[in-house]
């Protein structure tokens, strides 16, 4: 199930929280923020869930808005965390009075704990980052997949599947993780060892490189010694990609390589690497398969509005990001 894609149906409640009753002369429009990755490298999939965002705003107002006021979503791009700060206080000076955002973990922890702190409500529609909702902050909310769901997969699915296919108990596996130390790939691969453990699998080595400096070739040296079975990547896409290039390059070979995160699971990861995506597995979900059926009998009308929607507009079913 795309969790990602509840994030827009998740608008409705969020704006529905905020809301206030209109005036006797009129309802004013309910200002609500967006903060998203509009250009840059994370611009592609950022772009897709704010379009998700827009569109779940027009299903609103199509409705007569909220209490009969307007949503009005006002926009501001944000591709810098030391820029959160200035962005939140921006929109809550323009009269928001909830945030949606902000597709990456990096950006969605400064951007959530700057409107805890100014009293806006923040709605995040796709980071999955522990500890996004794990700070105790009230203002906060999601709908969508967590790093500890996400790395648990990696784990179970190492134990279960890979284990059996290349002859081996699961407590005979040995498992190496590499991991960028952004939030996002730490709390997806946080969850890896402790799923590790949990089945029994022995962690021989835990990798941690800065994506915007990475040293592929000690990163590359300690998963070497570590002579693993598996080797489980919680990266981004960029990195991810760059990762796997590196370690062709370099001929090391494990028995299976798990990409925990949505790094490998997205067709810009075969774009980008062509042939030498074969052979990596993705523990995260599908690109495709979105089942309706799952959700309760309002979830599957707002869903169904959203979908045709979607397609009016782009001529595709929703992506996982929208």
């Amino acid at each position: 199930m795309r969790f990602r894609q509840l994030a827009a149906i998740g608008l409705v409640f969020a704006c529905a929280a905020c809301a206030t009753a209109p005036t006797s002369e009129g309802a004013a429009s309910i200002k609500v923020g967006a903060l998203f990755p509009l250009s840059g490298p994370q611009a592609p999939l950022a772009k897709q869930e704010y379009a998700g965002v827009q569109i779940a705003r027009d299903l609103v107002n199509a409705d007569g808005g909220v209490a009969g006021a307007p949503i009005a979503l006002v926009t501001k791009e944000l591709t810098a965390e030391g820029d959160a700060a200035a962005r939140v206080q921006e929109l809550k000076a323009q009269g928001v009075q909830a945030l949606l955002g902000s597709y990456s973990s990096s950006l969605s922890m400064p951007v959530s704990a700057q409107a805890q702190s100014r009293g806006l409500l923040y709605w995040e529609a796709g980071a999955v980052a522990d500890q996004l909702t794990g700070r105790g902050y009230p203002l906060v909310f999601r709908v969508g997949a967590t790093g500890q769901n996400l790395g648990t997969m990696s784990s179970h699915f190492a134990a279960t599947v890979l284990a059996p296919r290349l002859n081996k108990s699961a407590w005979s596996l040995r498992m190496a993780i590499v991991h960028n130390l952004d939030g996002y790939p730490t709390s997806v691969a946080s969850a890896v060892a402790q799923q590790a453990a949990i089945e029994g699998i022995q962690v021989v080595a835990n990798v941690v490189y800065d994506a915007h400096a990475p040293d592929w070739p000690s990163v590359l040296a300690q998963v070497r010694t570590a002579k693993p079975d598996i080797l489980v990547l919680s990266s981004y896409i960029a990195d991810g990609v760059d990762f796997r290039r590196a370690m062709l390059k370099s001929g090391l070979h494990v028995d299976a390589f798990i990409g925990s995160t949505m790094a490998q699971c997205v067709p810009d990861f075969g774009a980008m690497l062509g042939a030498d995506a074969i052979g990596v597995f993705a523990s995260d979900r599908p690109e495709h398969g979105f089942n309706p059926s799952a959700l309760n009998d309002t979830g599957r009308a707002i869903y169904a509005r959203f979908a045709a929607a979607y397609r009016n507009e782009f001529g595709s079913d929703p992506t996982e990001e929208s």
